[in-house]
Order: structure tokens, then sequence, then C-alpha cells
């Protein structure tokens, strides 16, 4: 059976590099927040979420895969900003990600992933390692929240 769904997605990313200002601590950190809708099903015991994110200049969509598998996460993105990321938490998963000036090869060490479920949503945050060159490039973390 498949829901129409409110997606509510926040992601943070503090450079792992930051540069040590007093006056303003968190000058390194990048924020994005996101609302859309999408499509939900289960099937075997897994979710599926279907969405559209579209980019703050308005004109770039991606169309996104969100699969959520026990408490691995899985998160497909075609079209703009194209990636493939895989969460296992305490596994760094590589993967490449799509600029508009090329591939960049990334990974993503996940730290800790917290799935919690009910009849009215299911809401997580995973907190994770984003890696470059095989080198940490930021703490980052994904908090999403689905409403059905």
């Amino acid at each position: 059976m498949k829901k129409d769904v409110r997606l509510f997605i926040k992601g943070t990313h503090i450079s792992a590099n930051p540069q040590v200002n007093e006056e303003e601590p968190f000058e390194n950190a990048d924020e994005i927040f996101t609302q859309t809708s999408g499509i939900y099903h289960a099937k075997d015991g897994k979710h599926y979420i279907r969405y559209e994110e579209i980019q703050d200049d308005g004109r770039q969509t991606s169309g996104c895969i969100l699969k959520i598998d026990g408490k691995n996460v899985e998160l497909i993105k075609k079209g703009y900003g194209a990636t493939h990321l895989y969460f296992e938490e305490g596994k760094t998963c590589y993967t490449y990600y799509q600029t508009v000036i090329g591939k960049l090869f990334i990974g993503v060490n996940a730290k800790t992933i917290a799935i919690e479920e009910s009849e009215e949503e299911i809401a997580m945050k995973i907190e994770y390692e984003l890696m470059m060159n095989e080198e940490k490039a930021a703490d980052s973390s994904i908090e999403i929240k689905i409403i059905f």
C-alpha cells in the first residue's frame, strides 16, 4: 500500500579544519533544511520513500529514494547532486557525488543511526564523518522526519 507523506530533512556539516575564531566559533558550520512531499510504501520489512528535492535556485531537482532496512539507511539521488549513500553504523562506505565540476569520490563513516517508528511518523538521525581523499572532511548529520 502506498501513502502520501511529508518529509522534513535537516543536514549539518561542520568542517574538520575549522578556522579558529572565538567571536564566531561556528563559522565553519553549514546547515540545510528541506521540506517536501513523497510517496511511502513498505515491502519485505523495508521502508521506501520516493521524493523530489528542489535545490535553492528553484530550477534544479533531484529524484530521491530513501530506503530504511532495520538500522541501515540508503539514499539514492538522481539528477542534480547525484549520489548513492549507504549508512551502516560503524562502517565507512564509499561512493561518488556528482557536482557541476565533475565527480567527487567520498566516504561516509556512520557513527550513530537512530530510527524511531510509530503509526504517525518515522524519525531518524544519522551522525557520520564525511571523508574526502580518505581523510575526514566534516562531522555531519542528517535528520529526517517522515509524517504519514
